[in-house]
């Protein structure tokens, strides 16, 4: 056998010189410094108007124009300059749409950036998805987490789908959660539809008086004829499972056998045997 070759490794360390080094609001390793770029280059892809925060903060200007921008997303009339890795890494959907070419994108000249109008989606629901694939963070509120999540599925942003049932798990209250469990369902959210059966299971006594509610295991009974099982309501077997694992103390017994007899009453009001 010949003789085997030598490989050389050469090492070599890049040492950042005084003007890289941690600013305020920055630690020592540079991640946040890092997290701190990223935002300011997810604003300054945005129009001015749909900004997060002003372009000008003490320590932190953001530029008019996102640097090295080689993708021009167009919404409802407004121009998104953005950067095709960040979208093409996390999301399928654009992945597929600035490869194949799909019918929404628009080439120009060869001077100007590649357009690609979208639609069905608001400028402000795409500056959430901007800063979530730029930064990592979801920023969403009431009025439009459902709006997000809508938009996150349909451009196979699970992350920022998850992110957006997260929010809601934590914003549940007796006037909300039957319908966030249905997005859950609908979207395939596990966790969130758990949380909103707990949360129905805690507050029983006012959940059921609802109309929603009855509604929900007419529809959850329904499915189960149309599918020809023999199995429970869905929505009955879980409350009933909720409630009884919470069961604790002898006064939780009492307590979790007056929460069982209430749904027991609302299916015979309903005509269901469950």
């Amino acid at each position: 056998m010949g003789k085997q070759g030598l490989v050389k490794v050469t090492t070599v360390v890049v040492e950042p010189d005084e003007s890289c080094s941690p600013g305020v609001g920055s630690w020592v390793g540079g991640s946040e410094g890092v997290g701190a770029d990223l935002r300011d280059l997810a604003q300054a892809t945005l129009p001015p108007h749909l900004r997060f925060w002003p372009t000008e903060m003490p320590f932190c200007p953001t530029q008019d124009h996102a640097p090295f921008a080689d993708v021009c997303f167009v919404i409802d009339g407004h121009p998104f300059l953005c950067h095709k890795m960040f979208f093409c890494t996390r999301s399928e959907y654009f992945r597929a749409l600035l490869r194949d070419h799909f019918h929404e994108t628009q080439w120009q000249d060869s001077s100007s950036l590649p357009t690609i109008t979208l639609h069905d989606v608001s400028p402000q629901v795409f500056a959430v998805l901007v800063h979530y694939l730029y930064c990592n963070q979801t920023i969403v509120s009431l009025e439009n987490a459902i709006e997000v999540m809508v938009a996150a599925d349909m451009w196979l942003v699970s992350g920022l789908k998850r992110q957006c049932g997260v929010y809601l798990g934590s914003r549940l209250h007796t006037d909300n959660v039957i319908s966030i469990l249905r997005l859950a369902r609908l979207f395939q959210l596990p966790r969130l539809e758990d949380q909103c059966v707990t949360c129905m299971a805690k507050n029983l006594d006012q959940v059921v008086e609802t109309q929603e509610f009855r509604d929900l295991v007419l529809d959850d009974a329904d499915e189960v004829r149309g599918r020809q099982e023999t199995d429970s309501v869905p929505i009955i077997d879980d409350l009933r499972f909720h409630i009884s694992s919470a069961v604790q103390t002898v006064s939780g017994i009492m307590e979790a056998r007056t929460k069982l007899s209430v749904i027991e009453a609302v299916l015979d009001d309903l005509g269901i045997e469950a």
